[in-house]
């Protein structure tokens, strides 16, 4: 924390932006309040906030707080204090201290999620020519693209991006889905070639991805193994005229809400949809608003 910031203020903004980013341990960190886990929980977050490198005054606070034996559950603890120090009320004090002090194993799949706000997103691209260039802007760029076919939008965006990101030490997270089977003569040129898959995992590497012969309207496997980001920056449609793109801003509507349930069959989260733009090279053109869009 730099020494020129009010301390108490710097770390609120920290535990704030931490509980934003990574909204899958958001989630788990209920299970660490409930009865049978608190004490243990208490306990973890008392050591862990002592070891780790923070200013006195909060370390002390923290140790005031979670110092207090019997503590059973959250009413026990000190609730003003908790608000204090964490912006948020009791139990929501508790969850974001456990996702900031990393009491919540993460899966090996993990991924960062971007930490503007879709208000903010959205104002970003109002006034931006492109809408991708906001991958130049978020601190977690990651795009889902959905019905990828040969994949030569995504060849594009590697090509207009990633090398600016690679200066800059940042990653483009490109996970692509596509519903023809790769093994299937069906389909003919919206096949991808074996050329430009393996060009895609060589320059972006490992935050690459192509799922074939995926049903879009059921991402409940994908998901659960951890292999699709919570929340993208933009979620991408290709129409199948293949001229007109559809983009959708990042909103805290966790990718889960695409899996098919009852509730949700055949509709993509219908939040933040800016604006429609028309592709056919890396020069786009604003066109017409959409309504919000079914599939």
């Amino acid at each position: 924390m730099s020494p020129e910031t009010n301390p108490l203020a710097e770390f609120r903004r920290l535990i704030n932006r931490r509980a934003r980013q990574f909204p899958t341990l958001w989630e788990a960190s209920k299970q660490l309040i409930e009865k049978s886990a608190f004490p243990s929980t208490v306990a973890r977050l008392l050591r862990r906030s002592q070891e780790k490198d923070l200013p006195a005054t909060i370390k002390e606070s923290l140790r005031t707080v979670f110092g207090q034996k019997q503590a059973q559950r959250v009413q026990d603890l000190d609730g003003k204090s908790l608000k204090a120090l964490t912006g948020f009320p009791p139990a929501k004090a508790l969850r974001a201290l456990c996702v900031f002090f990393e009491l919540i194993a993460r899966p090996g799949s993990q991924w960062p999620v971007p930490m503007m706000s879709s208000e903010e997103i959205e104002q970003r691209i109002r006034h931006t020519a492109n809408p991708f260039d906001l991958l130049r802007y978020t601190e977690v760029a990651s795009v889902l693209d959905l019905g990828a076919g040969d994949l030569s939008f995504a060849s594009e965006l590697v090509d207009l991006y990633v090398p600016e990101m690679q200066r800059q030490n940042r990653q483009l997270i490109l996970h692509c889905l596509d519903r023809l089977d790769p093994h299937s003569k069906l389909g003919g040129p919206l096949h991808p070639e074996q050329d430009r898959l393996r060009m895609l995992q060589e320059k972006v590497g490992s935050t690459f991805a192509f799922f074939a012969n995926q049903d879009m309207f059921n991402l409940r496997n994908l998901d659960e193994q951890g292999k699709l980001v919570p929340r993208y920056t933009i979620r991408h449609l290709l129409g199948a005229s293949h001229t007109d793109l559809r983009i959708r801003t990042s909103e805290a509507v966790p990718i889960s809400h695409c899996r098919g349930s009852s509730s949700h069959q055949g509709v993509l989260p219908t939040h933040s949809i800016p604006r429609r733009v028309c592709a056919r090279s890396p020069t786009w053109r604003p066109c017409p608003p959409l309504p919000a869009l079914e599939i």
